[in-house]
């Protein structure tokens, strides 16, 4: 997939992307044999398959299930997981503006910026202990996402100087939405549009893998019916729904392989 999913979760959520994604055929985890409880459950699932499966209805999740619509997946073949009632994420909390050097917003407002200088404040800002692999990422890629955004109809042209930066390169919508607002309601709108399957009120508490160390699925809790999935690729974004907590409960479990 392009970059504008690894730069969603940092440069617009603010927060650091922990992604684990595979393109190896899901096998079935080597697991101990279940209770006859567990495995009547098992027996009762409703099988699901989905090429893709996503961990969090958050602006990471939204926009990786949105780019691969764009790489050419089928949107009823994903599936985006999320443990609350509603869609998750730290944008709508914390991101005021988004970060982006050398933009067309920039370039208009006469602003000269460039990626190094963006770099240079990151590292400057973060006392340089920042990994220099992914401040060069983002300060490089925060453009490209900014552009993505904006070709969904997302203007944040509204451009100001805020603390840590040496140039005005904070971007935010013209109207009174915060930038996290604007785009957590422009990715669930498109993820609406598109009609791409969303779960919610369903809590991923453990990490699957295959024999060879390979994410293979998710095991969840919902207190809906207990249901079967099966993933080609797997993808799971940072995001506050992917925590972890107890999967034996009185709910009812979601296996996905």
């Amino acid at each position: 997939m392009k970059k504008q999913i690894a730069v969603l979760t940092a440069a617009v959520l603010a927060a650091a992307a922990v992604a684990g994604c595979s393109s190896k055929q899901a096998e079935t985890p080597s697991t101990e044999a279940p209770s006859a409880t567990e495995a009547s459950t098992e027996a009762s699932a409703e099988e699901m398959n989905a090429y893709i499966v996503i961990v969090g209805a958050s602006g990471a999740g939204f926009a990786a299930a949105l780019q691969a619509v764009e790489e050419g997946i089928p949107a009823e073949n994903i599936l985006i997981l999320e443990k609350g009632e509603t869609s998750s994420g730290s944008a709508l909390s914390v991101m005021a503006g988004m970060n982006a050097a050398d933009s067309a917003y920039q370039q208009n407002a006469g602003i000269e910026d460039d990626v190094e200088v963006y770099a240079a404040d990151i590292n400057a800002a973060g006392d340089n202990l920042g990994d220099p692999e992914l401040v060069n990422y983002l300060s490089e890629s925060a453009k490209e996402s900014l552009e993505w955004l904006s070709g969904m109809g997302l203007e944040l042209s509204m451009i100001s100087q805020d603390s840590g930066s040496t140039l005005p390169r904070t971007h935010r919508p013209s109207d009174d939405r915060s930038a996290g607002e604007a785009v957590m309601s422009l990715l669930e709108s498109k993820v609406e549009e598109l009609k791409i399957p969303v779960m919610y009120e369903v809590e991923t508490s453990e990490i699957l893998l295959d024999e060879d160390g390979e994410v293979a699925g998710v095991m969840a809790v919902t207190s809906g019916a207990s249901r079967r999935s099966t993933a080609r690729r797997w993808c799971w974004p940072a995001a506050d729904s992917a925590r972890t907590s107890p999967w034996w409960r009185s709910t009812s479990r979601i296996w996905l392989r």
